[in-house]
């Protein structure tokens, strides 16, 4: 469990869980949804034209049925005799029944013609209604029938004649001297269905029993079989035992979808296809990219410094993000040895600051007042001496802390004067001025007292005292000190030294000390702070410093 509550945490996963539990489903439903709208559409398209097919059956199989028995109420008793010899009763008994058959051209509209067929004259009696066919037609297809084949003549049938073009349905009633009946145009009889916007994609039929087509509104379907047709419905068999139909293309119950369940099947598919490619663009674009920048972080946090992004990313987003990581890891190496050798020059200024107050001859000279006291026996300022001594020692080698109290610092400045005082006498005097509220703020080490060291060392006069003062306060955001000396003072090429930061050299070697507190104060505090000096010969020396107030408001151990 713990297992995969780790692998769900990875972008890829997720992504792969959305597409899996999300997107592929949402979009399935959508295409089984538009699919069946699509199917209930074109089952509402398939009803709508069986049920014109079933309007139409019942209206032309009732006309079938009523005209069949019509024609077979002409047919009488006497109907041998008239048509055994030609003679006057039965030339007029012929016309008097071919009147009977005329009239059903203007009792039923979709009769055509009549035709009476005399077998012992071979004549051939063609009736029709002026208002639907012109004499030229009616004799061009009285010649028709001329030549025609007797074979569908001779039975009483519903025989699917062409004649010189046109297909009708005969209705044919044979006897044994003659034979009658109707020609009904197939294209008059489906016109019944009225005029339709499909017809190049649906097509009428009319079918024999075995499922034969016999009569097609596109006459390339006429001898093909039902069982042929992508889509055929039809109609059930009429008294001739024909059958109606619709022949229709396949596509087009597709065509007939309206365009909006078309586009949203279109949408549908397209989006379960596209499903891969956009995976593929995402992991690309994406995920790939991630893994990249991922893997150079580890690089990154296991000290990998060296490390870049060598390859190119596929969007403007990402190729700033492998540029800035560059820079980050760049900058990160840098930044890391200017750390190490700014810790470095910290050690090596502490170790500077220790040696020079722990230098041989601080110690040595210690050691020889102490000797010289006890000579005297003045126990009273060997004690006050070793008490000094001791926190002079406690202060300078003390456990390592980069910041110490102000108050601190003043109590070492004091033991160190104390020790100076036994050792020069009547030499110098010393007051400080500072306010209570500044005591706990935190400054270097050795900061202060170097400078009170340096106007011992270098500012003593033999002819006369002088004093020391220290002033310590605050200005808005900023601890000023400052310390005064009425001693030797310095030249102006010295002063000029100390100011620009230089170390000075002289015969008897270096003097690092004020340059150090300068590296001290640069290196904790920056730009912000200041040191300066000023100094006249023989006048004395002036040390002015600046720090920034809010950086020492702060307890460090």
């Amino acid at each position: 469990m713990k297992k995969l509550s780790v692998l769900f945490k990875k972008l890829t996963v997720r992504l792969y869980c959305l597409i899996l539990i999300l997107v592929i489903p949402v979009n399935l439903l959508a295409v089984c949804l538009t699919q069946m709208i699509v199917w209930d559409y074109q089952k509402e398209l398939r009803q709508s034209y069986q049920h014109e097919l079933d309007i139409f059956y019942t209206q032309f199989n009732n006309d079938l049925i009523k005209l069949q028995g019509d024609i077979l109420s002409l047919i009488s008793v006497e109907w041998n005799s008239v048509y055994n010899e030609y003679n006057l009763n039965t030339a007029l008994k012929t016309n008097q029944f071919y009147n009977e058959l005329k009239d059903l051209c203007y009792q039923y509209d979709l009769i055509d013609y009549v035709y009476l067929f005399q077998y012992s004259t071979d004549r051939i009696f063609l009736a029709y209604d002026p208002q639907k066919h012109t004499w030229q037609e009616m004799t061009e297809l009285k010649d028709c029938l001329s030549g025609e084949t007797r074979e569908w003549r001779n039975q009483f049938g519903y025989p699917v004649v062409t004649l010189d073009g046109p297909i009708y349905l005969v209705i044919n009633s044979a006897q044994q001297n003659a034979s009658f009946g109707v020609l009904i145009s197939l294209e008059r009889m489906f016109g019944l269905f009225g005029e339709r916007t499909d017809t190049d994609h649906v097509s009428t039929i009319l079918t024999d029993e075995n499922g034969n087509v016999e009569y097609a509104s596109n006459p390339e379907l006429i001898g093909q079989q039902t069982e042929q047709a992508a889509m055929c419905l039809l109609s059930d068999s009429f008294i001739s035992g024909h059958r109606a139909g619709f022949w229709m293309e396949n596509a087009y119950f597709f065509a007939t979808v309206p365009f909006y369940y078309s586009l949203l099947m279109g949408l549908s598919i397209f989006s379960i296809v596209i499903i891969p490619i956009i995976w593929l663009a995402v992991r690309r674009d994406v995920t790939k990219p991630i893994g990249v920048i991922e893997n150079a972080m580890r690089e990154i946090s296991e000290d990998n410094l060296e490390y870049r992004v060598e390859e190119s990313a596929s969007t403007n987003e990402f190729q700033y993000l492998y540029t800035s990581f560059n820079n980050m890891a760049s900058d990160l190496k840098n930044l890391t040895i200017d750390n190490y050798e700014k810790e470095l020059e910290k050690l090596n200024l502490e170790r500077n600051s220790l040696l020079l107050q722990v230098s041989p001859h601080i110690l040595l000279n210690s050691l020889n007042m102490i000797y010289s006291l006890s000579l005297s026996k003045n126990h009273l300022a060997i004690q006050k001496f070793t008490y000094n001594l001791m926190q002079y020692f406690r202060y300078v080698l003390r456990e390592n802390r980069e910041f110490v109290t102000l108050q601190e610092e003043l109590e070492f400045i004091q033991s160190y004067l104390g020790i100076q005082k036994m050792r020069y006498p009547d030499r110098f005097t010393y007051v400080y001025q500072m306010e209570d509220d500044l005591r706990e703020i935190m400054i270097p080490p050795f900061l202060i007292e170097n400078f009170v060291e340096n106007a011992i060392k270098y500012g003593l006069m033999p002819d006369r005292v002088v004093e020391i003062i220290l002033s310590i306060r605050r200005e808005d955001d900023m601890l000023c000190i400052s310390l005064i000396d009425t001693g030797n003072g310095m030249d102006e090429q010295r002063l000029l030294a100390l100011n620009n930061g230089s170390v000075i050299e002289d015969e008897a070697g270096k003097h690092i000390g004020i340059w150090n507190c300068r590296k001290r104060i640069q290196m904790y505090f920056g730009k912000d702070a200041d040191l300066h000096f000023t100094s006249t010969l023989h006048q004395g020396t002036q040390v002015w410093m600046a720090l920034p107030y809010k950086e020492l408001d702060v307890n460090q151990d």
